[in-house]
């Protein structure tokens, strides 16, 4: 009797312990695939964004991608020029780029949607380094570049200048021109005269 009895206490125990394994197990599971801000999730944490076009400073700028993050979740958004970093204690280091905070928006199936928007007036010509991350839910993470062209101010044009109208002057009319043929006419009748009056003195 007594070894029966322990028997069946050693099956119970046996028993309790299996039942454990199993109950430590499927919290484990549900600790795995429990996200903090208490959605289930049976996928790794994605954030993706759209790839940028080519900007010139003075642009504002809207990115914008997709995630399986629920909505809701905020994401950090971080925009830094490439060639910002230690300087030189005589040279100027200046901070170019941005930061902020934007909310998962609802979308279509699993893939909800974020956007940020930004303006570059105060950018300088580079390259920025994006870096989407979520704030609670960390392992969300994207990166990706963008350049920032400097403004290219329009070509200057100069008036077109046209020639000065000069005042059309009608040509002067010349009076007709005489021929010598009136003076040949009166030397002619001259000498006529001479030549009559010649013969006529020695008729005489």
């Amino acid at each position: 009797m007594n070894q029966t009895g322990a028997g069946s206490r050693g099956e119970r125990n046996g028993r309790r312990v299996g039942r454990l394994w199993i109950v430590t197990l499927i919290i484990s599971l549900v600790l795995l695939i429990l996200p903090v801000t208490g959605g289930i999730m049976i996928v790794p944490p994605e954030v993706t964004i759209e790839p940028p076009e080519i900007h010139s400073v003075g642009d504002t700028i809207t990115l914008s991608g997709t995630t399986n993050l629920a909505p809701g979740n905020e994401l950090l958004v971080e925009i830094i020029s490439q060639s910002f970093g230690p300087t030189p204690k005589e040279g100027d280091s200046a901070f170019s780029g941005v930061s902020g905070v934007t909310m998962v928006q609802k979308g279509s199936g699993d893939e909800n949607t974020w956007s940020f928007t930004f303006d570059t007036a105060t950018f300088i010509p580079d390259t920025y380094l994006v870096t989407i991350s979520g704030l609670t839910v960390t392992d969300a993470v994207a990166t990706t570049r963008f350049s920032l062209a400097e403004v290219t101010p329009p070509p200057t044009v100069s008036p077109t200048t046209f020639p000065t109208t000069m005042p059309t002057t009608e040509p002067t009319a010349l009076p007709p021109t005489t021929t010598g043929l009136s003076g040949l006419l009166v030397i002619g009748a001259v000498m006529l005269v001479v030549i009559i009056l010649g013969t006529a003195g020695r008729r005489g």
